[in-house]
């Protein structure tokens, strides 16, 4: 198999096929509320080949709201990832499908709200995404109170640590998720 053949198989099997801003090529599939990404390298080697699997999963109303938040448009997040390298002479399109059949099976079994409570429980001075992942966790929560300590911090200069993509804009944003997703909560 070639790079573009191991897409292919993978578009085959009912999955997504795109290319994200570093150029890697990427398979999503949907399934139910949450969205599996792959990202796959397929590399020649003396003794065959080596497909590089990264590969996460994320629910799709966490993606929404970091979307919503970061103002911007996110396809998929990786919320919870793994990695797999896969090496041997070749790969047919049965080795894709049992590796399809794996990734589904893979994020099926995750626990979702342990990994939300882990977002939840960040510091403000976390790095990279995990600042705004931590902002949409906590609205995803409902958590206004913490989200308002957040945005009254941020009105009086204080930017408790977080990291300087995070706007006071962004908080606000949060807050507003987290009212709508509290006063859902309350009505059930």
């Amino acid at each position: 198999m070639l790079k573009n053949d191991v897409h292919l198989a993978f578009k085959e099997l009912g999955w997504r096929i795109g290319k994200d801003e570093g150029r890697d090529h990427y398979a999503i599939y949907g399934l139910g509320k949450t969205l599996v990404q792959v990202i796959l390298r397929l590399e020649p080697r003396r003794e065959g080949k080596r497909l590089l699997c990264y590969f996460s999963m994320s629910p799709s109303d966490f993606i929404s709201a970091v979307a919503e938040i970061s103002s911007r448009k996110w396809e998929h997040v990786p919320f919870i990832t793994g990695q797999e390298d896969l090496r041997q002479t070749d790969f047919t399109f049965e080795d894709i499908r049992v590796l399809s059949n794996r990734l589904i099976e893979w994020s099926r079994q995750q626990d979702i709200e342990s990994s939300m409570k882990r977002l939840r429980e960040l510091p403000a001075d976390s790095k990279g995404t995990e600042p705004l992942y931590h902002l949409a966790a906590l609205a995803l929560a409902g958590d206004v109170d913490k989200l308002d300590y957040y945005q009254r911090s941020f009105e009086a200069g204080d930017r408790l640590g977080f990291v300087p993509y995070i706007s006071k804009e962004m908080i606000d944003r949060a807050v507003e998720i987290a009212k709508d997703t509290s006063s859902r909560i309350s009505t059930e």
